[in-house]
């Protein structure tokens, strides 16, 4: 099925990324919610975009909702390696103040101290 979305965890030293596969489309929405919401409960969330094939309109306000939520926790969301193509689409649609991305883990490192 098109929306399935897969989840793993990794480890880069110190830190635990929720790594995600398959496209975050309106069929992987919940789910994705569902899964993420028990992941930052404790701390700020790396979610690695690495091996995401498409994000729609629906992935992207589900990203952004996310955010929001996180935020009334005192939680951060890192997008780890995200595509040209979801830099685009986040841009367009004038939302990118709203998602932090990260092109390494060291960008990571830094924007989680950063926030702290």
């Amino acid at each position: 099925m098109a929306g399935n979305v897969t989840y793993s965890i990794g480890e880069q030293g110190d830190l635990n990324i929720l790594e995600i596969s398959g496209n975050l489309s309106t069929l992987a929405v919940t789910d994705f919610l569902n899964v993420v919401e028990n992941f930052f409960v404790k701390d700020s969330l790396i979610i690695s975009l690495e091996n995401i094939n498409l994000v729609t309109i629906s992935g992207l306000n589900a990203m952004l909702r996310l955010n929001y939520h996180a935020k009334e926790l005192g939680k951060r969301v890192i997008f780890l390696y995200p595509s040209d193509y979801l830099k685009d689409l986040v841009n367009n649609s004038e939302n990118y103040g709203y998602l932090t991305f990260a092109d390494s883990i060291e960008e990571c490192r830094a924007k989680l101290e950063f926030f702290d």
